[in-house]
């Protein structure tokens, strides 16, 4: 299931560049199924397709003695290049354990 993403605040991008272009900052909260190593692994090896998306990690990691809830904090352009429903993408968050009922987005305005 993909969640619904509502914008507070403003509805201002978290990010304005000094060349005009702005971003979004997404922070991604979810828990894991198989494991942090297995699902660390897949998310390293997805680097080239963030990077042609325009998508920059900011921050990964997991809470402090749960390495199960995990934190994503990303720069692109749109809400819209997470994926959310894209088959493919769907599948490979499930084969790196990710548990989608438990997978929060949240988008940072101002």
């Amino acid at each position: 299931m993909v969640p619904e993403l509502k914008l507070h605040g403003k509805n201002k991008p978290a990010v304005l560049r000094s060349d005009g272009d702005s971003k979004v900052i997404v922070i991604t909260k979810f828990k894991l199924t198989k494991g942090y190593e297995v699902w660390k692994k897949a998310f390293d090896s997805n680097e080239a397709m963030r990077l042609q998306r325009g998508v920059r990690v900011l921050a990964v990691g997991h809470e402090n003695g749960n390495e199960n809830n995990v934190y994503t904090v990303v720069e692109m352009n749109s809400v819209e290049d997470k994926r959310l429903e894209d088959p493919v993408m769907i599948k490979s968050r499930e084969e790196a354990g990710v548990d989608h009922a438990s997978l929060e987005i949240i988008p940072l305005v101002e």
